[in-house]
């Protein structure tokens, strides 16, 4: 079973705070999903096998800090811009990371009906795959 972690605070646009550490085996570069836990069970319509819950995946951020009780994350999700300096005729790509959608209120230092923005005591996992 994956252990579930929880958002505690949210520093900025770009960066949360999580509530697993050393202590929880957390380590720099490891991903987490924040995510609202489903609520409608998915059924394998061949067997009518009950599959679970499909959870709904708000951001996957990746952790840059550990301390022993918590790690600070920022955005996975990136975007390239390629830069070209005409004077070297030299193609360069800028490696930008994106904003996560967070709840202003909460910042200190798909789904029908599903919030989408990221707010404190939002849950957290490492990926499922």
């Amino acid at each position: 079973m994956n252990k579930i972690f929880k958002v505690v605070r949210i520093i900025n646009k770009y960066y949360v705070v999580i509530n697993a550490g050393a202590y929880s085996g957390i380590s720099s570069g490891a991903y987490l999903d924040i995510y609202t836990p489903g609520t409608v069970e998915v059924l394998d319509p061949d067997t009518g096998e009950n599959l679970g819950m499909l959870d709904y995946v708000k951001a996957t951020v990746i952790v840059e800090d550990v301390l022993e009780k918590m790690c600070v994350c920022k955005n996975a999700e990136t975007e390239d811009r390629k830069l070209y300096d005409f004077s070297s005729v030299v193609e360069r790509t800028r490696t930008k990371t994106l904003e996560l959608k967070v709840s202003n209120e909460d910042i200190q230092g798909g789904f029908a009906g599903i919030e989408n923005n990221i707010k404190v005591g939002d849950l957290a996992r490492k990926p499922l795959g």
